[in-house]
């Protein structure tokens, strides 16, 4: 009712803005982003030119044999694929950075909001609220989204690479992509919108259990 002295907990509707998106990179530094962005442009420019080269050697043995000729394919076709190992472990690197740089920008900022917070605040705000930010929020932001954003960028660039080399040697599947797009995208929008309101329902369910456990801690001695 109107009387109640704790505020409801606030839940986000509909597609993530791209404000958040903005933040995140900026907590973890738009330089170290736009470079782990890069690196992984690179390796996959590497992976496909290392693919392409092996097509190349193959056409060009079936025509000669010549030890000189598969040993100077070797050699090129090695260099290439240390390339391609360089850069990805570089990108993962890379990768780490940004997460921990996020983390610890993110964790910090939240601590200093909780720490200097009015007494208000905590007569508003349950304690199981806060413990749920600290705790499995902070997990999701942690390890979760940049779980979500690897396997994004190891999907989007190889893909975006192979629908490239395809379309440029088979015209005929460049007619067909954009339906093929258009549907994959359809399926993934209907996708997103219930999996994203279900981990919003789930994330506002645990604080809760949080609030209950932490509020049975400070009465346990009544409990006895």
């Amino acid at each position: 009712g109107g009387g109640n002295l704790v505020k409801a907990e606030d839940r986000e509707t509909g597609v993530v803005a791209q404000t958040v998106y903005n933040r995140l990179f900026r907590h973890a530094g738009l330089g170290w982003v736009t470079a782990t962005a890069f690196a992984f442009v690179v390796s996959t420019v590497a992976q496909i030119g290392r693919d392409w080269f092996l097509a190349y050697w193959t056409d060009e043995s079936d025509r000669a044999e010549e030890s000189e000729s598969a040993a100077s394919f070797l050699g090129w076709f090695g260099l290439l694929t240390l390339l391609f190992v360089l850069l990805t472990l570089l990108r993962a690197i890379m990768l780490v950075m940004v997460e921990y740089y996020c983390s610890i920008s993110l964790h910090k900022q939240m601590a200093n909001a909780i720490l200097f917070s009015p007494l208000s605040f905590f007569d508003v705000t349950p304690t199981g609220r806060v413990l749920n930010r600290f705790a499995k929020d902070t997990e999701s932001v942690d390890v979760k989204v940049w779980e979500c954003w690897r396997g994004f960028l190891d999907l989007l660039f190889p893909m975006v690479g192979t629908l490239v080399l395809v379309s440029a040697v088979t015209p005929a599947f460049a007619a067909v992509l954009p339906i093929l797009a258009w549907f994959a995208l359809r399926v993934q929008e209907y996708y997103r919108k219930t999996s994203r309101e279900l981990k919003r329902l789930a994330s506002i369910a645990r604080t809760p259990m949080y609030d209950w456990f932490s509020c049975t801690l400070d009465g346990l001695a009544t409990i006895r």
